[in-house]
Order: structure tokens, then sequence, then C-alpha cells
């Protein structure tokens, strides 16, 4: 537990400080980062043994999040939430029919698309100058809110099971405790941003709902493999997609729900 809260404190700290301190670019590089460490666990989670397969998806990844970059705003907005959302779909259907496995093939195609497009909606929202940095923290706090919610909830009042045989431990109340808690949080940012009330606590909703079914999908995925964690790079915590997995099913909605909101 020690190393839990040490870990998560400077993981906090990190990210103020590259939101509201460091210049733009350090921003998007950090996230860069996040992101091809969490291609580097998604490749060995998808089935990747050797470490040349592994640096290739990497690789792979990357030359993606270059291609999003490079394409610019245009088209690709309009149809990217969508293709990472369909992607997300796709792994929820197994889950749902889990233990049925999802193909290591088709898992690492979906791991091609919600990877460069979690990094491209989090730089989009962190260079839009009508979001920026606040509505980055906004999201993390959300995702944040979402997870307390559900431990808390499902730690006292946990009975039914959600997906037993992905994750024994979560359960239904947690998620309403998890969705609760996102919705609070919705509105107290509603406050902070001058935003309707109800919309924001939408967001919340929403971004808590999705982000249930990043969690179970990297629990699918480390189930098959024999693994209790994505990786080791963070102490108490596991893995990069440990930390990230509900952050990277939410932020393509969020992306589209507060830039509608905002005309951004």
């Amino acid at each position: 537990m020690r190393d839990r809260v040490v870990t998560s404190l400077v993981l906090g700290f990190g990210l103020l400080a590259v939101l509201f301190i460091a210049p733009a670019g350090i921003g998007l590089a950090a996230f860069a980062i996040m992101v091809l460490v969490g291609a580097w666990e998604w490749a060995a989670l998808a089935g990747a043994r050797s470490t040349g397969m592994r640096l290739l998806y990497v690789v792979m990844v990357a030359g993606l999040m270059a291609a999003c970059f490079w394409t610019g705003r245009g088209e690709i907005v309009a149809w990217l939430p969508w293709l990472a959302l369909a992607a997300w779909l796709v792994c929820f259907v197994f889950i749902l029919r889990y233990p049925v496995e999802l193909p290591r093939l088709l898992s690492g195609i979906v791991g091609l698309v919600v990877l460069p497009a979690g990094w491209w909606f989090l730089s989009r929202i962190l260079a839009d100058p009508d979001l920026g940095p606040a509505w980055v923290l906004t999201l993390f706090l959300l995702v944040a809110c979402a997870d307390i919610g559900a431990f808390f909830a499902g730690r006292q009042f946990g009975r039914r099971p959600l997906a037993p045989a992905v994750s024994p431990k979560k359960t239904w109340e947690g998620v309403a405790g998890g969705l609760l808690a996102a919705a609070l949080g919705g509105l107290a940012a509603s406050l902070v941003f001058q935003r309707p009330p109800l919309a924001m606590m939408g967001i919340g909703l929403t971004v808590a709902a999705i982000s249930v079914v990043g969690d179970l999908t990297i629990s699918m995925f480390k189930r098959t493999a024999g693994l209790k964690d994505s990786g080791t790079l963070l102490p108490g915590h596991g893995g990069v997609l440990d930390r990230t997995d509900s952050l990277l099913a939410a932020v393509p909605l969020f992306f589209v729900a507060v830039g509608a909101m905002s005309g951004a």
C-alpha cells in the first residue's frame, strides 16, 4: 500500500507539472511516452513473445500516432472517435463471452486503434485553446472518481459480481458507486467551468461507464496471458496499462462531448 500511495503521489505531481508548468510540447511528448510504454505491454498481452515483435508493435503504434499528428484536425476527427469506440465494443462483446478468448491477432489490431487514438485525443484536448490543460486534468479526475467510487462502494456493498470470469472482485454495486462518484465529479466540474450541470454530469457518467470496459478489457487480456499485472514499471500499481486502461477507453468520447459543449 505504501508503494501504491507513493507512486500515486509522484504520478499526480508529475501530471500537474506536465499540464501546468512544462511547455505544451513536453505534455505531448510525455503522453506519447506513456502510450508507447502501454504499447509495449499491450503487445505482450496480445501474444507477442519476442522482444523484436514487441518493438515492432511499438514502432507501428508510433507510426500511427505520427500519421494522426501530421494528418491534422480535418476528417480524422469525424471518424476516429467512433472507430475507437467500435474497437472497445468488440472487446466488450468478448468480455461478455469470456472465457471465449479474443483472438490474439484481433487484440493486436484493437491496440493499433485505441492506443494512437488515445494519444491523439489527449493531445488535441491539451493543445485546443478552448479546452487545454484544465480539461485534460478534468478527464483524469473523472476517471479517478469512477475508480475510487467503484472501489469503496464495491468494498462496502458489493454482492453481485459484474464479470466474474474476467475480474471476480468487480461488482455491480461497485459500478454504481463509480457512476455516482463520476456524476458528482462532473457536477463539481460544471461549477468550475461554468457549464450546464446536467451536461457535465452526463459526461461524468459516460466516462465512468466506458472506463469499466477499458478496465475489464485489460483484465481479460491479463487473465488470458496468465498475468497479474500488465507490467512492473509502477510500484504498487503494476504496468502503465493497469493505470491507463480506463483513461484510454474514456478519452475519445470525452473529447467529442466537451468539444461539442464548448464549440471547440
